[in-house]
């Protein structure tokens, strides 16, 4: 290559390398090439110095070949200091064997524009639609799931579990539905589902498969906030997590943190039963289907509204899981309304998720203020 074509691989590949290092505009590169084409600027170093993100001749010059074809083709006479003619054979360096004469003794030329450089052009177009979804591709991703009023959309929230050094990042991803109405002006009550263990993974797809999430994807509204997070695969619902995630979307959004109410199916009514016991005073209720739970917590749960709902021929997880937990809040004190379906196996979340009065009885329940513990008098 000669010390002209140098330069202008060069010049090529200050454009590319703006391109990969951008946001730049193919304009502003172009008109980089032009003001760096003007000046007397000899030799290859000048590629290195320009290209450190590509590192690489060959890729700098299809590019810069392209550039010095259309705007500095032939452009250029090569003199010496000395006024003779250049020594390719010399092993003095370059840049002390040659020099650029001034620009007016250069002879300018426009070369046609031919199907070459059309393919140039496309090329530099495609590359520039590639950094552009590649650079603005989340951007537009999450502007396009943001909360809406009256869609359930997907979003994802980073927990992290644990302190200091022993801290873990656990990315959580959840449907987030907003009621038609959703105004931030005024509190909305807050449900979160939590599904069953045939839901877990990276697709929230699955979540849509059953439960209020279904619901709405077929068409239903509501007059309140759901909450659906995905449990990770090879994982139970952990209550931490899904403390953090509600705490995030309270703070996020217009919640009435009086009116939170927490159900689940299958894995997730026990995690609804586990998350309970886990915060009793976050939630005004909960509706736990097809679970069970730690006995030894349920007095946690004894100024808790509790519905639960059991199918009295379930296979998979037995009526005495749920019979077992509504007993010992009872006898803690607490009351719970229990709905066992006779006939009905596992499958129940259809039948129970459907039945309007179950949201009609969770929307009437409110938080209940901890009890105030009167101190003795203390005296003089």
């Amino acid at each position: 290559m000669s010390p002209i074509e140098g330069h202008w691989v060069g010049v090529g590949g200050y454009g590319l390398a703006h391109f990969f290092q951008g946001p730049v505009s193919l304009m502003a590169a172009a008109q980089k090439a032009h003001q760096l084409a003007a000046e007397p600027v000899v030799g290859s170093g000048f590629l290195h110095s320009h290209l450190p993100l590509i590192g690489t001749l060959e890729f700098a010059l299809p590019f810069g070949f392209g550039l010095w074809r259309r705007i500095g083709g032939g452009r250029g006479n090569l003199t010496m200091k000395d006024s003779s003619t250049v020594d390719a054979s010399s092993t003095q360096p370059l840049i002390n064997q040659i020099a650029i004469a001034g620009s007016d003794s250069l002879p300018r030329r426009s070369p046609p524009f031919t199907w070459i450089d059309w393919l140039l052009v496309l090329a530099i177009a495609g590359l520039s639609v590639q950094l552009l979804v590649m650079l603005l591709g989340p951007t537009i991703e999450a502007w396009r799931n943001r909360p809406r009023p009256g869609m359930q959309r997907p979003q994802q929230y980073v927990v992290e579990q644990g302190e200091g050094a022993d801290a873990v990042a656990i990315p959580i991803s959840y449907l987030l539905y907003l009621p038609p109405k959703y105004d931030a002006t005024r509190k909305w009550p807050l449900v979160v589902f939590l599904h069953g263990s045939g839901s877990r993974g990276q697709d929230l797809n699955l979540v849509r498969r059953g439960g209020m999430p279904r619901h709405v994807d077929q068409g239903k509204q509501f007059d309140f906030i759901l909450l659906s997070p995905q449990c990770p695969k090879d994982s139970g619902w952990i209550p931490e997590l899904v403390v953090s995630l509600i705490e995030h979307v309270s703070s996020s959004l217009s919640v009435d943190r009086d009116r939170v109410y927490l159900t689940g199916y299958s894995m997730g009514g026990f995690g609804t039963w586990e998350t309970a016991c886990y915060d009793p005073t976050r939630f005004a209720a909960i509706a736990p289907v097809s679970g069970g739970g730690d006995v030894e917590q349920a007095d946690h749960l004894k100024n808790m509204p509790i519905w639960a709902f059991h199918g009295g021929d379930d296979k998979t997880v037995p009526l005495d899981s749920s019979r077992a937990m509504v007993d010992a809040v009872r006898k803690s004190g607490g009351h719970v309304e229990f709905t066992i379906y006779p006939d009905q196996g596992h499958g129940i979340a259809g039948v129970t998720y459907q039945n309007p009065k179950l949201c009609e009885w969770l929307l009437a329940q409110r938080r209940k203020p901890p009890a105030i513990v009167n101190q003795p008098k203390q005296g003089h």
